[in-house]
Order: structure tokens, then sequence, then C-alpha cells
């Protein structure tokens, strides 16, 4: 099942960072809640372990956890390492990568009031590893390994590393200290304008410096307006070394098709995949119930064109 879908006119917004509006033909789910404060996420009850974590739905309907999302708090601020589901009342364990690799202490539970997300080239490099380690299981039906511990959370640690060392290092080489000090302080407000969700809107395709860093689909559109800002900031943080210029519709929309043609995007994924696709290499999420397409993400990992990039 490919999921077709119809890209709007892109938006820049400054600082090398270009918004394309999404529109998947796949039917709009409503029967999620998407929205991370009716959640309590939580250390293990036996004691912490840095690659997962306990979260329980607080919430009247099921509950999903978004890849790339970010628990602040803990021992350790950590982001979703996949796409899951979880149903009212219940409890699960989920993989979790640290984008705090110098702190190991605190309390127990995670704030879930803000919502923040991974940068696209962080989250990149962890699926890409975690596809790696998975491809021989995927190809054999034999169990999958989503445990982040190893490669996976190296690459992550490797990247945050890289991102602070041209934007300064914060204390615990903390991922959300490090956002909160370039987005909201070192970047003028004048130098961008707000990006807005349009009506219907369900996905973005997200240019930086002239290069298609990735899509991310989401089921419902109150998936994508829970974490839009999020998305955003996101890509604002990770442009900082970038070209400042835009990225044009033709590559937006060479990137969807591809997306249609060429990838298991609207499928159910039990771990990432790599696509070799004519634009190149392709990092792809996908996460589906009952033919339904609930998150998506698609990494482009053909190399960038502009110097910072990995």
């Amino acid at each position: 099942m490919s999921e077709q879908m119809h890209v709007g006119v892109g938006k820049y917004i400054g600082g090398g960072v270009t918004v394309f509006p999404v529109w998947p033909e796949s039917p709009e789910t409503k029967r999620y809640c998407w929205k991370p404060s009716h959640l309590s996420i939580g250390e293990l009850g036996e004691g912490a372990q840095v690659n997962q974590l306990e979260v329980t739905n607080n919430g009247t309907r099921p509950h999903i956890v978004v890849e790339g999302d970010i628990f602040e708090g803990g021992w350790q601020t950590r982001t979703a390492a996949t796409t899951v589901v979880i149903q009212r009342g219940e409890t699960v364990r989920i993989p979790v990568a640290c984008v705090e690799e110098g702190r190991w202490n605190g309390g127990r539970e995670h704030d879930t009031r803000r919502v923040r997300k991974t940068p696209y080239r962080s989250r990149s490099r962890m699926t890409s590893f975690l596809a790696s380690q998975n491809a021989e299981a995927m190809m054999s039906g034999g169990p999958v390994d989503m445990t982040t511990s190893g490669r996976p959370q190296q690459e992550m640690w490797e990247d945050i590393r890289q991102m602070q060392e041209s934007r300064g290092f914060v204390p615990g080489l903390s991922l959300s200290l490090s956002m909160d000090d370039v987005v909201g302080n070192r970047l003028p407000a004048t130098d961008h304008i707000e990006a807005k969700l349009l009506p219907g809107q369900r996905g973005v395709i997200i240019g930086i410096g002239g290069y298609i860093a990735a899509a991310e689909i989401f089921g419902s559109t109150d998936g994508l307006k829970q974490r839009f800002s999020a998305i955003v900031d996101a890509a604002r943080y990770e442009a900082l070394d970038a070209p400042q210029r835009s990225t044009p519709n033709y590559l937006a929309r060479d990137f969807a098709r591809v997306i249609a043609e060429g990838t298991p995007v609207g499928e159910q994924l039990d771990a990432p995949a790599q696509v070799t696709t004519p634009i190149g290499p392709l990092a792809v999420t996908s996460f589906a119930l009952a033919n339904v397409l609930l998150h998506a993400a698609v990494f482009n990992q053909a190399p960038r064109e502009f110097a910072g990039a990995n």
C-alpha cells in the first residue's frame, strides 16, 4: 500500500528553513489521542535504564506516542525511538534514546506538558542504524530489535555533540537546553516568518538550505497540530549552520512522488527500513493499524551539499 499525497507551495520562514504542507490521500482517523499531556512518563519501576521508559495512558482514548517526541526530565531527557499505540489505562515500556548524555540523576517522572521534537538529522542517524540492525529480521520474519543501546544511541549522542560544537556546549550536553538557547535566545525574531498550518494539513516536508531533509505524515490533523511548532523549532535549530536560502518546490514534489512510488510508507513496519531510490537513500518509519497510516517519517540520507552537514 503506497501513500499518495499532495504537496503545497513551500513557505520560506527564514533561517534556511522552507516548510511544505502535505495532504495525504489516505483517510483521516479520529479515534486516537495525540496530546502528550495525557500521559504519565517515568523511569522503570525497578530502576532507571537509559534506553527504556514506562508510559501510562491516563486519557479516555487510545494514545499515540510519536517517534522523535522528546520527554524532558527523569534521570535523563529521552526521545521516542518508535511510534507506539497505548490503550486507555495501559502502561507499556517503550524504546527511547537519550538526548542528554552528561546527566544521570534526578527524579522518576518526565514532564509531558511541553511538546518538543528531536531534529531530523539526529533522528535520521538513529533510524538508519535501527534499520541496519533489523534488516535481516525484516527479510526473514524474525524478531525485531528496537533497542537503541549500542550504535543507534552512540549515533544520537555523536550528532548532538557535533551540533553543539558549532552552537556552543551546554550543561549535560542536553539537546533541550541547546535548542532553548539557540531557538529561544539566539535567533532574532525578525529573521523568520511564522509558519502556519493549513486546513486539513496532515504532514510536512522540510527543506533546509536548499536540501530536502525529511517528510513527516500523521494520521490526524490533530497529530500534526500538537507537534507543528516543535517540528519547525527543531528545523530552525538544525538549520543554524546551513545556507540561508529557500528550497525549491520541485524538490519537495519529487520527494513526495518517490515516497508514494518507492517506499513502504502507509504500511505497518515493525522496524525502520532503508530504501534506495532515484533521489538517493532514504530511511523510513511507517506505523499503520488496520491499513490506516498513523505516523510516518522519511529521512533523506543523500549527502548534504552545504558545510556543517553530516
